[in-house]
């Protein structure tokens, strides 16, 4: 006995269709929408984003160097408008000496001039300190080209104060030469302005 499977066959093609239908005017609408939600000048951001590790038993490259045995590990993601108000997003630094995680930070503030930027916020998480949750955290970041280049990107010092009211950003950016960065030894850094 033979069991024709051309009526199954017909509507699976128009299933299938109708399907395809469907996710092709989503993929249409969705690009619409994400088109039109960012194409004004009004709408410029500041973005500062990336992730590495330092060397350890390295000194930062300022003026006045700072020298540490930690090998440092950080990512981070910090928007803002383009006047550096509105800043959000998070910094998570740790180091292998500790095993883990040392600071979980919400950012609260961003500033940017030229490759570096200068990212503040408060500490939301710490397992190795915790007395210091709550506390002010800033960080200066340096962006010095393209992945691959052989100038590399750098991070500052940690710079943790007693808590304060919601932090500001800009003052460390006039320091940056004077403190100076630790050099990345992996990773890449991306320090994007408003303008």
């Amino acid at each position: 006995m033979h069991v024709s499977t051309r009526g199954r066959t017909t509507a699976m093609r128009r299933f299938a269709a109708a399907v395809g239908l469907l996710m092709l005017f989503g993929l249409i609408a969705g690009g619409a929408l994400a088109f039109a939600g960012s194409g004004s000048s009004s709408d410029a951001q500041a973005r500062v984003f990336g992730g590495g590790r330092t060397f350890g038993n390295d000194c930062t490259d300022g003026s006045t160097p700072y020298c540490s045995s930690v090998t440092r590990e950080l990512s981070f993601l910090a928007v803002s408008d383009g006047q550096g108000a509105d800043a959000h997003g998070t910094v998570t630094y740790g180091n292998l000496e500790s095993g883990g995680p040392v600071y979980v930070v919400r950012v609260a503030c961003l500033a940017v001039e030229d490759n570096v930027a200068e990212i503040g916020g408060t500490i939301v998480k710490s397992a190795a300190l915790p007395a210091q949750v709550g506390d002010t955290f800033h960080m200066l970041v340096r962006d010095s080209g393209e992945p691959g280049s052989t100038a590399r990107d750098g991070v500052s010092p940690l710079f943790v104060d007693p808590p304060k009211s919601e932090p500001t950003c800009g003052y460390l950016l006039d320091e940056a030469s004077e403190y100076g960065f630790f050099t990345l030894a992996a990773g890449d850094l991306a320090v994007e302005s408003a303008s």
